[in-house]
């Protein structure tokens, strides 16, 4: 019997989401190890995720999901009581080592309360830093304190820290915490194929993927991008998935862009599923991910960047946070200098005159860049040695 593991989830899971696939892959990385891998978490749908391979490790759910605030307030003020009542009932097989993922002030008291009693490691996976204008009311909404008194206080007191960032990682290393940095990973060795042709036409195909709730992506300067060159909606389409045409329409109305000049080469998809997303990544010329300069983009990273190198797809963006450590002009992508629709307009000027031969070697170049920084096993012999800190 190898040593024992709870990975503490405030999410759901399974669940189609980025941040599953996280929890998922860490998760693979112990198991490598040989740890029995437990993850307790909010309920999930395994019937909606396709990614999680034979033999997944043991899922017990502490409570029920949390879609919509409601629900979400429900676990902020009850969370806690029933993830303790679960952990009591643990009695024999007390774990080596705990890692909580997005727990805040809700859980980590709970979390930490046990671990001393069951004499386990405690370690935070992190990797959020979210800002005040990402929130209703912001300063004034209880979520935004309970992440940040998180971060700023509770984290610091775990033993060792797994940051997604570069960001985190400095924050976390200055304060005197063992941390280590661990980017997104996924299956790199084994992408899913999908022979079924999703673009109609030979135009160049840009694939804008995201979730507009957090303020994250800025799609309004990529629309104004978009309209600057009457040859841009000639030459290109531009795919958005996530946001509906409800969202897609505030956004050009607050750019000041006519949405319905925006039909001709817009094609607005909304919410589908993750499977059917990558579809559309792995099939385009292009994803195309701009972001504002913010703490909260320094802090984390694009699980979609990685994903579309997974895929072979290059990408189109601009350097925030450590995307630049993968993302190399013209070679695994474009660079936009300024997150600009003038700095956009010009990096799509630059994508319609690569030729196919160009295409296919940045592809090329996107699975290697994939292969070597996004793979989980990549990072396997570096938690090992982390792990080994931790128990020294």
């Amino acid at each position: 019997m190898g040593p024992k593991l709870i990975y503490i989830a405030n999410a759901s899971f399974p669940a189609d989401s980025a941040y599953a696939t996280r929890v998922y892959y860490l998760c693979m990385i112990y198991r490598e190890l040989g740890y029995e891998v437990t993850i307790i978490s909010l309920a999930g749908k395994k019937e909606t995720v396709s990614w999680i391979k034979d033999d997944p490790p043991k899922v017990v759910n502490f409570s029920n999901s949390i879609d919509g605030w409601k629900k979400n307030l429900d676990n902020m003020i009850h969370g806690g009581r029933r993830l303790s009542k679960l952990l009591s009932k643990i009695k024999e097989e007390k774990p080596d080592a705990v890692i909580m993922g997005g727990g805040y002030t809700r859980l980590f008291g709970v979390v930490q309360r046990f671990c001393r009693r069951w004499s386990s490691k405690l370690i935070v996976e992190s990797c959020e830093w979210y800002n005040y204008g990402q929130f209703p009311s912001g300063f004034m909404n209880p979520f935004f304190w309970d992440h940040n008194i998180a971060v700023r206080l509770l984290y610091k007191k775990a033993n060792g820290i797994i940051a997604i960032s570069s960001y985190l990682q400095e924050y976390f290393e200055n304060a005197g915490v063992r941390t280590i940095r661990i980017p997104t990973i996924l299956d790199s060795r084994n992408p899913d194929n999908y022979d079924e042709n999703v673009f109609e036409d030979s135009k160049l195909n840009i694939v804008y993927a995201g979730f507009l709730g957090k303020q994250k992506d800025d799609l309004g300067t990529v629309l104004s991008a978009l309209v600057s060159k009457l040859d841009f909606l000639e030459q290109m389409k531009l795919h958005i998935i996530g946001p509906t045409e409800d969202q897609v329409r505030r956004i050009a109305i607050e750019a000041k862009i006519p949405f319905q000049q925006l039909r001709k080469s817009v094609i607005i998809y909304g919410r589908q599923p993750r499977e059917r997303t990558i579809q559309f990544v792995s099939q385009a010329d292009f994803t195309i991910l701009m972001r504002k300069d913010t703490r909260n983009s320094r802090a984390g990273f694009p699980t979609k960047l990685a994903e579309s190198m997974v895929y072979g797809t290059p990408v189109i963006a601009n350097l925030t946070g450590d995307i630049g450590l993968y993302l190399k002009d013209l070679e695994t992508g474009l660079i936009i200098r300024h997150n600009s629709a003038r700095g956009i307009a010009e990096g799509l000027e630059r994508a319609v005159r690569l030729t196919r031969e160009d295409l296919q070697r940045i592809r090329e170049n996107c699975k290697e860049t994939a292969l070597k920084y996004f793979d989980y096993r990549a990072y396997v012999e570096k938690i090992a040695d982390f792990m080994g800190d931790i128990y020294r």
